[in-house]
């Protein structure tokens, strides 16, 4: 895409009769950057632009390949023949411009200029500096801030998974419907700097790609097709072992910080970062480790979180 390092382009993608890349059907219909780049994003992406089917509701996702990265805002349209489609907006650019926290912080997606016509836009559009995404994506970190203590239960949840299985793929039911962005947040700000996968992820979807490291789901039954190589979490089930014991201590610690503010949002994550410098180690043990860096700074200790239902696990 014809940018500079401080822009990002933006593409729509919809159903269109007279879809401009000569095709019928669902493709891009508006971009800023040349029309080959638009086409060529489309047909590497899209499986995750073409959601459908009941389940299909408003998400934010983002994929990475090479050195870009594509940040879509998806939401369901009705077409003409008054059937469900989906609307995708999307952003293009670099890792370092739409890293992880920034894009989850556009989760509302209101930066200035967002609000088109999406589903009567054609042509070209102008590209999108840095500067109109700053103000938006403040706002939106703060909203996921204040979110976090509603998905503790989630977080605490997701965080054990993580320490069990680092490495893995994850597929998140998200019974409740509004804690995908939170636990997304939560993690990222406390072990972003840790793992090396990644941070794709999809707040909403209705398949189990394997682009995507985190896909939450509303449901199990028909809600996604399986993928084996995905680990299905319940977020709120309990097994009670150590990695549970771990997660909600740092769980604890992270919303204490968060609600404390004054730079103390960041000191899980500092902990964890700080701890990890010790070769070999697996992410467990690196938690361990920083909850002791954690607890001597708070000698009181974070407040318990409240015990979570014991539930079946899932399928």
């Amino acid at each position: 895409m014809t940018r500079s390092e401080n822009e990002v382009d933006q593409i729509v993608f919809r159903w269109d009769s007279e879809n401009l890349t000569g095709s019928t059907g669902f493709g891009p219909v508006a971009w800023s950057g040349p029309r080959e780049e638009a086409e060529n994003l489309f047909r590497t992406s899209g499986p995750v632009l073409r959601a459908s089917g009941e389940e299909t509701r408003p998400a934010l996702i983002r994929l990475q390949r090479r050195s870009e990265v594509m940040l879509i805002h998806r939401a369901p349209l009705k077409d003409a023949d008054g059937g469900t489609s989906v609307l995708c907006h999307a952003l293009v650019g670099s890792p370092e411009l739409l890293e992880p926290a920034t894009c989850l912080g556009l989760h509302a997606w209101n930066w200035e200029g967002a609000a088109m016509d999406g589903a009567r836009v054609r042509g070209q559009l102008p590209v999108i500096p840095e500067r109109i995404l700053v103000p938006a994506t403040g706002r939106g970190q703060g909203e996921l801030d204040g979110a976090l203590e509603h998905a503790r239960e989630e977080l605490h949840g997701m965080v054990a998974e993580l320490l069990r299985h680092p490495e893995e793929r994850f597929t998140v039911l998200d019974e409740r419907g509004d804690t995908a962005g939170p636990v997304l947040w939560g993690l990222h700000s406390m072990f972003g700097a840790l793992t090396g996968r990644r941070w794709t992820f999809a707040t909403h979807d209705t398949a189990e790609l394997t682009a995507l490291r985190f896909v939450f789901v509303g449901r199990w039954a028909g809600a996604a097709s399986r993928n084996a190589d995905r680990r299905r979490v319940d977020p709120r089930e309990r097994v009670g072992d150590r990695a549970e014991e771990v997660a909600a201590r740092l769980v604890d610690h992270h919303l204490r910080g968060v609600a404390e503010e004054e730079g103390q949002e960041y000191a899980v994550g500092s902990a964890l970062h700080g701890a990890s410098a010790v070769r070999g180690s697996s992410l467990l043990e690196t938690a361990v480790r920083a909850l002791d860096v954690l607890d001597r700074r708070h000698p009181g200790g974070p407040r318990p979180a409240p015990a979570a239902p014991v539930r079946q696990a899932g399928p």
